[in-house]
């Protein structure tokens, strides 16, 4: 079952709307503008039709959600203890795995 939806002259999207879709989902767009949605996962047509249309749903309503704005935060005193101590630990193993050079003795 092949779902299309041509999103580039859709009536009932806004130009907003268009826009994002049309950046949101890239990667599932074709040159001109036409979401595949392809389902063959049943062996009925009707079930991969139900499926089909189940997902162009989704895809929609994920896409066309507005994003929260990223607040930006500092790292936490003690998640940055825990990193470098990590990092310490990280660095003794590897010294330890380190093949010991011969000493020349006189």
């Amino acid at each position: 079952m092949e779902l299309l939806f041509d999103i580039e002259h859709s009536p009932s999207l806004s130009a907003q709307q268009r826009e994002q879709l049309l950046q949101r989902l890239a990667g599932q767009v074709d040159n001109d503008g036409v979401l595949r949605i392809v389902v063959t996962s049943e062996r009925n047509q009707l079930r991969n039709r139900q499926e089909a249309i189940t997902r162009f749903a989704l895809l929609l309503k994920d896409a066309l959600r507005r994003q929260r704005r990223r607040i930006p935060t500092a790292p936490s005193v003690k998640s940055m203890v825990r990193r470098a101590e990590q990092k310490r630990q990280r660095s003794r193993l590897k010294q330890k795995r380190r093949r010991l050079e011969p000493v020349e003795m006189d």
